[in-house]
């Protein structure tokens, strides 16, 4: 393989850079893909601005380059093809425009909230059963291995506690995240994710009492009653209604019905209340920012209905949510011409988060070619995948000079 030359192609005229891992969390190289021929044509040592400008000043023939955000890759590209046209990639930028919404949600104080619950005299005699314990037990009693679990979690959350307190005393040093990782321990993304939030982030503890078929009991129950047996038939209806979850949960839970017991999914042996009418889940930050970036064609009816009644309820809401939208619909699109318009609204509102996503975006001239150009970095992003295949089936023969060679042959 190191012996055969290299395959013959024309001189790419569109490239996409993107990383990949040759140790996650380590180090680094590039892979440069033909956008137009969707195919791999080199691979990088690093993600250097210097490597990156070298291979461009290299190959001249360069006029337009895909690349994420990141600001090796702009400089080296504004370094080794000054005139190329940049183009960012709309996945990251819809990426940034959901954390820059999450953020802004999160000091929203109407969060976590849903709408009032409907009145029990407008719901039928039959969807109302038992109604449950406030407080359901925890999945460790007070035994002697349960008192072990809390033990050990207390342990976690102590050291847990004490890396979080480190981080932060490191970046009011002014390290780099990187640095701090390294010293503390932890994943950069968990750095960002602490740092987001503002606040130690306590971990949920989980009860066993919660299912995602929970809100579709009702509706399942009512098929059930009407004739349907088939277990396919039952998950595809609920499917169809916004049902998350997997055919072996509805499998379970009508193997129970069966049976003659009325058993939660997640145990079809344990019998559980009567089906009763569910209200709409309180929604997260993150959750309702991902649901704001969604596609309003993608959205269930019932998620419809949550947005609307949220944007009713707060209004500040209401202009995330239309911003969101906005952007969404520019990008998908590609409509460049209501981005300043966009821009100038986002800049002169209140909200901070929004308005640094802007001013990001303002200072970088690949976000306008990623609204007018059909280049993105989506093959990339697949190519790289599939370097991660032929990398893992190397067995540690994994060099960069044998690894370049099958990525370019097996294309």
């Amino acid at each position: 393989m190191r012996r055969l030359p290299a395959p013959e192609a024309p001189p790419p005229r569109a490239v996409g850079l993107d990383d990949w891992a040759k140790r996650k969390g380590h180090t680094y190289g590039t892979i440069v893909v033909d956008l137009d021929r969707h195919c791999p044509v080199d691979l990088l040592e690093d993600r250097t601005a210097e490597t990156v400008a070298a291979w461009l000043q290299a190959h001249p023939e360069v006029t337009i380059v895909a690349r994420d955000r990141a600001e090796a890759y702009a400089s080296g590209v504004t370094q080794g093809a000054p005139d190329a046209v940049q183009v960012a990639d709309r996945w990251h930028l819809l990426k940034n425009l959901r954390e820059a919404v999450e953020a802004e949600l999160r000091v929203r104080p109407t969060l976590p909230w849903s709408p009032p619950p409907i009145p029990e005299e407008a719901l039928p005699p039959d969807a109302l059963g038992p109604p449950r314990p406030a407080d359901p037990d925890p999945i460790y009693p007070d035994t002697p291995s349960g008192r072990r679990a809390d033990a050990a979690r207390q342990a976690r959350r102590t050291q847990r506690l004490g890396q979080y307190e480190q981080a932060c005393a490191l970046r009011q040093q002014g390290l780099s995240m990187a640095r701090i990782a390294r010293q503390v321990g932890v994943s950069p993304r968990t750095l960002c994710r602490w740092f987001a939030t503002r606040a130690f982030p306590e971990r949920k503890r989980r009860t066993g009492e919660t299912s995602c078929l929970d809100p579709y009991t009702l509706m399942l129950h009512q098929h059930w009653d009407a004739g349907c047996r088939n277990a396919t038939h039952l998950w595809r209806t609920l499917r169809a209604q916004g049902f998350p979850g997997s055919y072996a949960v509805v499998y379970r839970y009508v193997t129970a019905l069966r049976g003659g017991l009325p058993g939660r999914s997640s145990d079809p042996a344990r019998p559980a209340a009567a089906p009763r009418a569910t209200h709409p889940p309180c929604l997260t930050a993150q959750q309702l920012s991902y649901l704001f970036v969604r596609r309003p064609e993608k959205r269930t009816p019932a998620e419809q209905t949550h947005v609307a009644q949220l944007q009713q309820h707060d209004p500040t809401i209401a202009q995330i949510a239309t911003l969101t939208e906005t952007f969404a619909r520019i990008v998908r699109t590609r409509t460049p011409g209501e981005l300043p318009t966009w821009l100038e609204t986002v800049l002169t509102s209140g909200l901070p988060d929004l308005k640094r996503f802007a001013t990001g975006l303002q200072q970088d001239a690949a976000v306008r070619a990623a609204c007018e150009l059909p280049y993105s970095n989506g093959q990339t992003e697949g190519q790289v995948t599939r370097l991660k295949l032929l990398k893992r089936q190397m067995y540690g023969r994994a060099k960069l000079d044998l690894l370049r060679q099958r990525v370019l042959h097996a294309a």
